[in-house]
């Protein structure tokens, strides 16, 4: 039905408790008495038996014995009880709480009036690239993100070069996709490698604009001589995985 965990600050206890509806033969585990809470932590004990004894579904009995023994080892106890509907069944044990030191992600954020700018030809990674952002802390009201069609993708380069230009007193987090799709068939197709288009961009601006600059490269599935070259050509590199909230802030504050 439900399980619930309680810690007690005063006595330095934890509580654990699993509610169950009742299960099979629950009526003949009632009619044992406490005889039968003493034998579900006993060595090798299955209170539930099989129809069939040569089809046995269940374990050899010592999955609660051993619960039992982890329990005393840790100094605490573990009991189940069997009631007319339900059963509980209650692990205790002393534990601390641990105070575990910040990390630098716990207390990154980006500077304000950053811009985050991406590309990538699929339309759900153009989705996961604005849900990212939004994880590193960059508003959507301050994201561009591209590659829909192909002068978008044709035109990037330019763009980003322009866009950092007309706005000196930004900074910015740029992301884009090593393989960009060209085209619009078999016949007509081109791949615009990502970190070549930043390595455009970077030559393409003086000194102070570059600066102000965060550009990666994302891929997936490269071989570390992809990565060196994905590196020699932009600020780093990030894998294409889905990430979430702290792990995006672990991935991008010691960049």
């Amino acid at each position: 039905i439900r399980t619930e965990a309680t810690y007690y600050f005063e006595t330095g206890w934890l509580e654990m408790k699993v509610i169950n509806l009742p299960g099979p033969g629950h009526a003949q585990l009632i009619a044992m008495g406490p005889r039968a809470s003493e034998l579900v932590f006993s060595h090798g004990t299955r209170l539930h038996k099989d129809s069939h004894s040569n089809q046995r579904s269940h374990s050899a009995g010592d999955g609660a014995w051993i619960m039992h023994k982890c329990a005393t080892i840790l100094g605490g106890s573990v009991q189940i009880t069997f009631e007319e509907d339900h059963t509980e069944f209650v692990f205790r044990a002393p534990c601390k709480v641990y105070d575990a030191p910040l990390r630098e992600a716990d207390h990154f954020h980006l500077p304000s009036g950053v811009w985050g700018i991406a590309i990538d030809d699929s339309k759900i990674q153009r989705k996961l690239l604005r849900r990212f952002f939004v994880h590193a802390g960059i508003q959507e009201h301050h994201q561009i993100i591209l590659g829909q069609n192909n002068e978008e993708i044709s035109s990037f380069v330019e763009f980003v070069v322009d866009f950092i230009k007309r706005h000196p007193d930004n900074l910015f987090l740029v992301i884009v996709d090593e393989n960009l799709e060209l085209g619009d068939g078999i016949s007509n197709h081109e791949t615009i490698s990502g970190s070549e288009c930043i390595q455009r961009i970077r030559v393409t601006l003086d000194s102070e604009n570059e600066k102000k600059m965060l550009a990666l490269v994302r891929s997936a599935n490269d071989s570390p001589q992809d990565l060196a070259i994905y590196t020699s050509r932009a600020h780093g590199y990030m894998p294409k995985v889905p990430l979430q909230g702290m792990s995006v802030r672990e991935m991008v504050a010691p960049l």
